[in-house]
């Protein structure tokens, strides 16, 4: 945003003239150092002086003093300040919920997968079963699912399985199976089909195995 400023031309006493004569520069020397000052609007609703930026004349003897007394064109002064709060200042921030862009959710469920694939007797992001001895559950994720969509697997001759309802945040595209039927039996090896159906987006068909 734009700041509201005043520039301070201290030019030096003139002694023919009785006056100090502005030089119309931004400078510093040994005569004068020039001020911008920056404003701010008081409580009243006027503008006043707050902060200032000078330059500082390095000194007839420093080896800048003849070249870089004032800026020049194309230069940057970088003013950082820290400025308190003051108690009758208000910020608001406006935010928009979550939502689902569904052309693009369309387009991008060619990129649902499944892991492992093939999935093969047991594998290693499963976790030990810590009450005996032996695996632990069996489990294989879809991966880059949309937030609400039905997982239904198949066998290669078009049996139905098991159907999964994935609901969840549009943060979060995996799902899990754990590899048990609607019946609640452990599938046997082979290809299964899988039909990801997602409501007001589309559908996707893949494949994966399961090697025993």
């Amino acid at each position: 945003m734009d700041i509201p400023f005043a520039f301070g031309d201290y030019s030096p006493y003139n002694s023919d003239l009785l006056t100090s004569v502005p030089d119309g520069n931004f400078n510093a020397d040994w005569r004068e150092q020039d001020q911008i000052v920056f404003l701010d609007y008081s409580v009243e609703g006027n503008l006043a002086p707050t902060w200032f930026f000078k330059l500082d004349y390095p000194g007839e003897s420093h080896p800048l003093s003849d070249c870089c007394n004032e800026p020049q064109a194309g230069d940057t002064a970088l003013i950082v300040i820290k400025k308190p709060f003051l108690s009758n200042d208000v910020y608001e921030f406006t935010i928009a919920g979550s939502w689902v862009d569904n052309e693009l959710a369309k387009n991008q469920m060619e990129d649902i997968f499944v892991i492992p694939n093939p999935y093969i007797a047991a594998n290693a992001f499963e976790a030990e079963n810590i009450y005996s001895s032996g695996r632990g559950p069996r489990e294989i994720q879809f991966r880059n699912l949309p937030a609400q969509c039905t997982i239904r697997i198949y066998t290669v001759s078009g049996e139905r399985i098991k159907t999964i309802e994935h609901f969840t945040s549009i943060d979060d595209g995996m799902e899990t199976w754990d590899l048990l039927s609607k019946d609640n039996l452990s599938v046997s090896y082979g290809v299964y089909i899988y039909h990801v159906e997602a409501p007001g987006i589309g559908e996707h068909m893949g494949k994966f195995a399961v090697i025993k």
